[in-house]
């Protein structure tokens, strides 16, 4: 997939060390899922890739699409990736996540 296809945000929705999540939109496709652009910055940056890749065959899996090939980057071409995934409609995943504790009881996390 080339760059010239899709359209990110210019600030991250999400930022950590060595990654970042853009909201993105299809240039030519107006009707298309929502998603976002996740890019990875660091050496094993395409072995994580093909991991999300055949992770996103699962059902409960935020799908992801697809490997988009940046055409201006400072870094080289070994050292960052971005993935076209799935939008989460939900939030984010930890504000969901509950947890068994001593049998029966939950305890539900808290988003913060």
């Amino acid at each position: 997939m080339d760059s010239e296809d899709v359209k990110k945000a210019r600030r991250p929705l999400y930022q950590a060390f060595g990654k970042a999540i853009y909201e993105a939109e299809w240039i030519r496709q107006t009707n298309g899922p929502k998603f976002i652009l996740l890019q990875i910055d660091s050496a094993r940056a395409r072995k994580e890739a093909a991991f999300y890749v055949e992770l996103s065959r699962h059902p409960y899996i935020v799908r992801t699409y697809g490997l988009v090939q940046q055409q201006q980057n400072n870094l080289t071409e070994d050292d960052s990736v971005m993935l076209l995934q799935e939008y989460a409609t939900e939030g984010i995943v930890d504000c969901h996540a509950t947890q068994t504790v001593q049998g029966d009881r939950v305890r539900h996390l808290k988003c913060t």
